[in-house]
């Protein structure tokens, strides 16, 4: 049996011999005589090349998006838990982060352990330099942040000028932006058409 099958293929390659001399005389001199410059050129020609560039391109892009996700995911983590104060201008003699507290304690719900106080920008001595207040949490973050609403009913106008917020990247302040303007621009529609608001 084995014999038979043996002497079939022996007679099928045989039959197949002048195939295989016109691919060993046409096919293969031919790629014998192609140098690389012109594989490369064949390949652009063809898109091959501008295919892998396309290709290189996208994943460059996918990188850098990833890598500015986590450095902003890092960035919002770090901080979760400081609080933005404006309109609490410095005094002589106090700390701020003395400053901070006795504004929380006569003024707020919460009075929340602070870890440390700076003054932002260049000039942060003048009366105009905002507060970045670091608390021991973000749940204390939101608690001031949700006591801080109180400010706005005070009868004191020193008091209704103090704004507490949150410590916003940049991309998530221009995120906050984009929504108050859609916000505004909704409401003023609104008005135009004479719906109620909702």
């Amino acid at each position: 049996m084995l014999q038979q099958i043996n002497g079939a293929i022996v007679e099928d390659v045989s039959e197949h011999d002048d195939t295989g001399d016109k691919i060993n005389g046409g096919l293969l001199p031919e790629c014998a005589h192609t140098n690389n410059a012109e594989i490369g050129y064949n390949r652009q020609k063809n898109g091959v090349g501008k295919s892998d560039e396309n290709v290189n391109e996208a994943v460059k892009i996918a990188t850098k998006t990833l890598l500015d996700f986590e450095r902003e995911r890092e960035e919002i983590k770090r901080r979760a838990g400081n609080v933005i104060v404006s309109g609490l201008p410095p005094k002589t003699n106090v700390k701020d982060v003395d400053l901070f507290g006795d504004f929380c304690g006569s003024n707020l719900t919460v009075k929340p352990r602070v870890v440390k106080v700076r003054r932002l920008g260049k000039d942060n001595k003048s009366s105009d330099a905002k507060l970045c207040v670091t608390l021991e949490s973000a749940e204390a973050v939101n608690d001031v942040i949700l006591s801080s609403r109180l400010l706005r009913a005070s009868q004191d106008p020193e008091v209704r000028r103090v704004f507490m917020n949150r410590d916003l990247t940049r991309l998530q302040s221009e995120e906050a932006y984009t929504r108050r303007m859609a916000k505004r621009s909704s409401g003023a529609r609104k008005e135009d058409t004479g719906q109620p608001f909702l």
